[in-house]
């Protein structure tokens, strides 16, 4: 796990790499951005009326500090519900664009001799994809529900974007890499190297300016640990 995140950072002075990485932010910031165009003014009127926010309302007062700090809360809401859905938008355009691209060329350069099996298909990548949505969606109003009555919404938060992570690249990376039962083996004996690279993943989307490329990097990262590891279990077995 380690060795694919040292990878993924050599492979950051790819300047191929580099461009197919910023495909995806821009595209997913283009898509955010034209949502909140298009939807501010339904989302802060839903959000003005809801009772917590009347509550809040009501208990800061008309202070000319406090009615600041109303906008501030206002706008950290809506980043917490659009920031997520800017990071799906992310590596769904990851799934469907980059990794067709930056399979082959990663491929070639590290795993050279590594043989297609195409254990996958697109029907399963997309049947994948809309199960995994689902659940992350489902994971983001419990979200809600925890950062507003709990301290542990940064936890159920980090969960939830680790199982995106690892749901999506394990399939994608894998269906033309591995056979069915390399894969359905794989998805065995690696979980939690799976869940720990998807959470270590994940606590880049925390972190300021790094967050803007974390979605292609976690597909980096993914690539070469799953790769890597295909690669290492077939030679294991050829000796």
């Amino acid at each position: 796990m380690f060795r694919a995140i040292f990878k993924s950072l050599k492979s950051l002075f790819d300047i191929k790499v580099l461009f197919l990485m910023m495909i995806p932010f821009l595209m997913a910031s283009f898509c955010l951005i034209l949502l909140l165009f298009l939807f501010w003014t339904p989302w802060t009127d839903f959000l003005v009326a809801t009772e917590a926010f009347k509550w809040l309302m009501e208990s800061i007062g008309d202070n000319f500090f406090l009615t600041s700090l109303k906008f501030l809360i206002l706008g950290l809401a809506t980043l917490f519900i659009f920031g997520p859905m800017w990071y799906l938008i992310c590596v769904f355009l990851i799934s469907v664009l980059l990794l067709p691209m930056l399979l082959p060329h990663l491929q070639k350069r590290y795993y050279p001799g590594l043989e297609k099996k195409f254990g996958g298909s697109i029907f399963g990548s997309f049947k994948n994809v809309i199960i995994t949505t689902f659940i992350y969606l489902l994971f983001l109003g419990l979200t809600l529900l925890f950062w507003i009555f709990t301290p542990l919404g940064p936890v159920v938060s980090l969960l939830a974007t680790a199982y995106l992570n690892k749901n999506i690249f394990m399939y994608d990376v894998l269906q033309d890499y591995a056979s069915e039962e390399e894969r359905l083996e794989f998805k065995k004996n690696h979980m939690n190297e799976s869940w720990f690279l998807g959470l270590g993943t994940a606590l880049l989307a925390w972190v300021p300016v790094i967050n803007f490329i974390a979605p292609s990097f976690t597909a980096l990262a993914f690539i070469h640990f799953y790769l890597g590891s295909l690669q290492k279990n077939r030679q294991k077995l050829s000796n």
